[in-house]
């Protein structure tokens, strides 16, 4: 039953963003719209736990939902003074899946340097490409964003590996998870800093950022099942 629920949790994270897209008091309330989308992976991820029991690897997973969630509040909340509160918990949000994924989640016992190598690069200059290609570039002063964010991609990437390596060790279901939630991430967060920091800013393709971040965050609670 637990099981059922928490797919049940995912599935509504996911819609989420369409549904309380047309809802009148929630279009005009976009502060209560992100908290409703935000808890509901929270939820999704406590259920998971619930469901495979207490795990270090579940309970990383969820702390790292909760940073999410307050995230979303202090960089949505009107006031500025907050902002920087808000960079901090996503970065910790961040860090609690990077470091799960990574150096617990351990699909296959050998590390691929090689294969890392080549989706990182793969990757990376496809990245630039893009970039490229729809004249994007970021404001002198805002350049110094771009070493994070590489690192951000980079790591990442490393996740979409673990991914990859799970379905190798017979685990399709944690592979999946792990490599759709990470490319989701990648591409929501590149939309964000494109739309935040792009000259000129490139603000058609914001529409895709809430609805790849909620469904990311849905697979990334959803992986506690799989792993088990």
């Amino acid at each position: 039953m637990l099981r059922i629920i928490t797919f049940v949790l995912a599935f509504l994270t996911c819609v989420s963003p369409l549904v309380t897209g047309v809802i009148p008091a929630l279009k005009k309330n976009s502060l209560l719209a992100k908290m409703i989308s935000s808890l509901l992976f929270l939820l999704t991820g406590i259920f998971a736990l619930l469901s495979v029991g207490t795990s270090l690897y579940s309970v990383l997973i969820v702390v790292g939902l909760a940073f999410g969630v307050i995230g979303d509040f202090l960089l949505d909340y009107k006031n500025s003074a907050h902002f920087f509160l808000g960079v901090l918990a996503f970065a910790m949000n961040h860090f609690f899946y990077i470091y799960s994924y990574l150096f617990v989640c351990r699909p296959a016992e050998e590390f691929d340097y090689k294969f890392n190598a080549l989706l990182i690069a793969g990757i990376s200059v496809m990245s630039v490409l893009i970039l490229r290609i729809n004249k994007i570039h970021f404001r002198k002063g805002e350049r110094r964003i771009i070493p994070y964010c590489f690192v951000l991609l980079v790591s990442f990437i490393l996740v979409i590996n673990r991914g990859i390596q799970a379905i190798l060790a017979g685990n399709i279901a944690l592979g999946v998870s792990l490599a759709c939630a990470a490319s989701l991430f990648i591409i929501s967060d590149s939309a964000l800093a494109m739309v935040k920091f792009g000259d000129p800013p490139v603000k058609n393709i914001g529409k895709i950022i809430n609805p790849f971040y909620f469904c990311a965050q849905a697979m990334f609670a959803l992986s506690i099942l799989f792993h088990g």
